[in-house]
């Protein structure tokens, strides 16, 4: 599953894999999606580069 944003509180693009487990955030308030987001990246930095991508700063 991935959890794209363009800026804070901007769009979210949500992907997922076959596993049906992970369809379930698909339904989740984007509330709840965007305390996911800051749980894990508080300051909304661009983890492109961490996965091998180039940034998109």
């Amino acid at each position: 599953m991935y959890l794209l944003a363009l800026h804070r509180n901007g769009a979210l693009y949500l992907g997922v894999t076959s596993n049906l487990i992970e369809k379930q955030i698909k339904k989740w308030r984007r509330t709840w999606k965007l305390d996911l987001i800051e749980q894990a990246n508080p300051d909304w930095q661009d983890l492109a580069v961490t996965l091998g991508l180039n940034s998109r700063a």
